[in-house]
């Protein structure tokens, strides 16, 4: 794909956990595509703890065109790939997330070079990160989280300064950072009741 000047970009992803593996625990994970066309494909992933499925995700990936920063249709052949658009890791699958939760600043964050990853916009990890390093300990500590939403809207690049906005209730989390005023990450944790 580099020859061709492109790259497989996150853009939305779901993520549903019946538990998660502690330290020195050994995991194995199984990865499949779903489908594969065009400007997008659907690659899930479940993740078991000895032989016990703990974890299960679906996830959308986009072709990007690295000069143009722009989605367009996959140059390199794909035939020989299998696909399993029938065997499906999560009950629901990635969706949209709801941008209009009335959320309050919590955090800036420029980014720096280490949040960077080989197309030189922010890693999609570090979204993530920054915004579970907002939550309340005690969410993390007691493993309440049953599912994560997320979705890239927009791409963040070096020195930029970023807003990560929070809101809570009793069953949901919603994150939003923002660049300015326009939402370039979302994310939605579902809590065990």
């Amino acid at each position: 794909m580099q020859k061709n000047r492109q790259a497989w970009v996150l853009s939305s992803m779901r993520i549903e956990l019946e538990n998660l593996p502690q330290w020195h625990e050994t995991i194995e994970v199984e990865t499949w595509i779903e489908t594969l066309s065009g400007i997008k494909s659907i690659r899930d992933f479940n993740v078991f703890l000895n032989d016990r499925k703990i974890v299960g995700a679906n996830s959308l990936w986009v072709v990007l065109n690295t000069d143009k920063r722009r989605p367009e249709t996959i140059a390199i052949s794909h035939n020989h790939l299998e696909k399993f658009p029938e065997k499906k890791p999560t009950v629901q699958n990635f969706s949209r997330i709801d941008l209009s939760q009335n959320s309050q600043f919590i955090k800036e964050h420029q980014v720096v070079y280490s949040d960077l990853d080989a197309l030189n916009h922010v890693n999609n990890v570090k979204y993530v990160e920054w915004c579970l390093d907002c939550l309340p300990i005690e969410i993390l500590q007691k493993n309440t989280i049953n599912a994560i939403d997320i979705n890239y809207l927009k791409e963040l690049t070096y020195h930029q300064k970023a807003a990560v906005f929070y809101c809570k209730n009793d069953k949901e989390v919603y994150f939003y950072i923002k660049l300015d005023e326009t939402i370039c990450f979302a994310m939605k944790l579902e809590l065990k009741h």
